[in-house]
């Protein structure tokens, strides 16, 4: 057995009682825990950590500045919370991020400029949050890019012609939004492209 001391995730849940998890190996899900608070800082001793889910859960707010040490993150998972607002600043030092799932929450604007830093990004799931407006600008270096869900939100107009660059685009879910118009001219080269309306 290694010296090496294992990192304790806590966090507190639904009833308020202060709750504890070992992290081992490169997974680490805390799922339909009721989880109103969580402190990430021992992510900082996680390099190895290749997915991370806190999914189904109360969280109405959540710091990921110690995720950037996990610099293998290849899935993202805080879909089915509360939160508002997530900073995704943080995911900068993860570009090997391949799965960032936010649906399911309360954000209503969200700023998508570290993608830029995750061009292995390959699914982008913000459907089902209180989304107005979206830039995808971003998403333009993220040429592995198949799957971005979008829908149920209240996007009145949105621009796709960033995602003219991601060839690998599969799926592009817009439905359940009160879209005035779309327009798929930069998207017509990409016969595989199924955009669900």
């Amino acid at each position: 057995m290694s010296d090496k001391q294992i990192p304790v995730l806590r966090y507190v849940d639904g009833q308020e009682r202060e709750k504890r998890i070992s992290i081992r190996g490169t997974s680490l899900k805390v799922s339909g825990e009721d989880i109103a608070i969580i402190d990430l800082s021992v992510l900082r001793s996680c390099p190895e950590l290749e997915k991370i889910s806190f999914s189904d859960n109360k969280l109405e707010s959540i710091d990921l500045s110690p995720i950037a040490s996990c610099r293998g993150l290849r899935e993202l998972f805080l879909s089915s919370n509360q939160l508002m607002e997530v900073d995704l600043s943080p995911l900068k030092h993860c570009n090997r991020l391949e799965i960032l799932s936010l649906s399911r929450n309360r954000i209503s604007t969200i700023d998508l400029t570290t993608l830029r830093y995750t061009p292995n990004l390959e699914i982008l799931a913000l459907s089902r949050n209180q989304l107005v407006t979206i830039e995808l600008q971003p998403l333009e270096v993220c040429k592995k890019l198949r799957e971005l869900y979008l829908s149920g939100n209240r996007l009145e107009n949105l621009d796709l012609s960033p995602l003219k660059f991601c060839e690998d685009l599969e799926i592009i879910d817009v439905s359940y939004n009160p879209l005035e118009k779309i327009d798929l001219t930069p998207l017509r080269s990409n016969s595989q492209l199924r955009i669900i309306e």
